[in-house]
């Protein structure tokens, strides 16, 4: 495996957070999390379930948004704990830590890759 001296992603991982937030839609973390928040309100009111098809609806909606924002900060947390192992490896010169970082790093990118938006 090719360890070069500084990440490939040190900057895309940046840049790509501040695309997501900027563009809307289902890229938009911050409003999705809101949202599952909204709905989490939404079916904790005793009177939600009353309406049995638009429960179901809205149950799936956070369904789904709860899966997405999970697999995000999860993606997120491995992106970080690599670079943290990278950032490491590389001061300490330790090239054992520095390949378990980029194979970190090339799972959390696998994952983010399968994600669905």
């Amino acid at each position: 495996m090719h360890c070069p001296s500084t990440p490939r992603w040190s900057t895309a991982w940046r840049d790509s957070t501040i695309g997501w937030a900027s563009c809307g839609g289902i890229f938009d973390y911050a409003r999705a999390v809101e949202k599952l928040e909204e709905l989490e309100v939404q079916t904790a009111d005793p009177t939600f379930w009353d309406d049995a098809d638009r429960a179901k609806d809205v149950v799936r909606e956070q369904s789904t948004l709860k899966k997405l924002v999970e697999d995000l900060d999860r993606a997120k947390d491995a992106v970080e704990d690599g670079r943290t192992l990278y950032e490491l490896g590389r001061e300490e010169g330790d090239a054992d830590s520095i390949h378990e970082a980029w194979a970190a790093l090339d799972t959390a990118e696998a994952a983010i890759a399968k994600l669905e938006f």
